[in-house]
């Protein structure tokens, strides 16, 4: 007993220090940012325009990173301090509910590597950090909505329900490739049996209940502004004109290209540790938790390939995929 209590106690101290860790990482990026020359990458420049005038909509990009913006200019005033400070509080901020999330299911040191590991994905440790903005957004959204749902499984109640609706309500407003990891979450969810038991009960109606009360906002003026919010949006996903069979050849092979990207390093580095280790490494895949993510990226991946097949979505970056591919 003595020493159980003694590995919890260095497992906590162990997971304090790596939250300590991760906040001087993310302080220390922000006064790199200050301290750099003012110049601005586009979205940055979009978002100091934008954030004069709170409005349901904004255009191509939905609004919660400019309602945030314009609180953090509230606060610090219109510098760069404001402007890394939002950046980096949405970086930290992912990186803590993948520690929380994995905590719940593979332990204290689990949670450690999991986190740390984040750092891998040149979309999160580089690209986040030089030059994206609603993406790093909606990437935080999902992590905290998986946070949340994984939360509800073990303690399911009517607060986890409302914060789960309200999540994935501004997830949607983050940026709207959420709505295929909401998909893929949710069509997960269903397949799973346990955790179609434990969540879809009696107080599901909570959950729908404030996601759409959450999106009424912008939902009401993109039903107004739909052309002027999709336009650049489908001109971008289209690429290029060409016959049906060319945009489908053309955009499962970037839809292969861009998750293969993304995930490099991390596979290697992963798929090296395996190998090493493959005689004590056992895959769970009988474990509720291994298969609720295996239906996820199956349904995630279902949703890509039906847009790819409309022949509507020819082209596919990196970015787009990053609130599917990072967990």
């Amino acid at each position: 007993m003595r020493d159980d209590g003694t590995r919890e106690d260095c497992d906590i101290r162990a997971g304090s220090r790596f939250l300590l860790i991760l906040a001087a990482y993310f302080l220390v990026h922000v006064v790199l940012r200050v301290t750099s020359p003012a110049v601005l990458d586009l979205d940055e420049s979009e978002a100091v325009l934008s954030f004069q005038h709170l409005q349901p909509g904004y255009g191509t990009q939905p609004p919660l990173y400019f309602w945030l913006q314009w609180l953090m200019f509230s606060v610090f005033g219109i510098n760069l301090l404001a402007l890394s400070a939002l950046k980096n509080l949405l970086l930290l901020c992912t990186y803590v509910a993948m520690f929380y999330t994995a905590r719940s299911l593979i332990g204290m040191r689990g949670a450690i590597i999991v986190a740390g590991s984040l750092v891998l994905f040149p979309q999160i440790g580089w690209e986040s950090q030089r030059d994206l903005t609603h993406s790093v957004l909606v990437t935080c959204m999902a992590a905290l909505t998986l946070w949340c749902y994984v939360g509800l499984l073990r303690h399911p109640g009517k607060m986890r329900y409302a914060l789960l609706g309200l999540l994935i309500g501004l997830g949607l407003q983050s940026k709207y490739n959420f709505a295929v990891f909401a998909l893929g979450l949710v069509a997960a969810s269903l397949l799973v049996r346990e955790h179609r038991q434990a969540v879809w009960n009696r107080h599901g109606w909570i959950t729908l209940a404030m996601l759409l009360l959450s999106f009424a906002p912008h939902g009401l003026w993109l039903l107004d502004h739909l052309d002027l919010a999709t336009s650049a949006t489908r001109a971008k996903m289209h690429g290029q004109d060409a016959p049906y069979a060319s945009n489908v050849t053309r955009g499962l092979g970037n839809m292969a290209s861009a998750t293969l990207l993304f995930v490099t390093p991390v596979w290697i580095v992963y798929g090296w540790i395996y190998w090493r280790y493959r005689n004590e490494a056992r895959a769970r895949l009988d474990h509720p938790q291994s298969r609720f993510f295996l239906w996820f990226y199956g349904a995630v991946f279902a949703c890509v390939t039906a847009l790819v097949l409309s022949g509507e979505l020819g082209s596919i970056k990196g970015r787009w995929m990053q609130p599917m591919l990072f967990l």
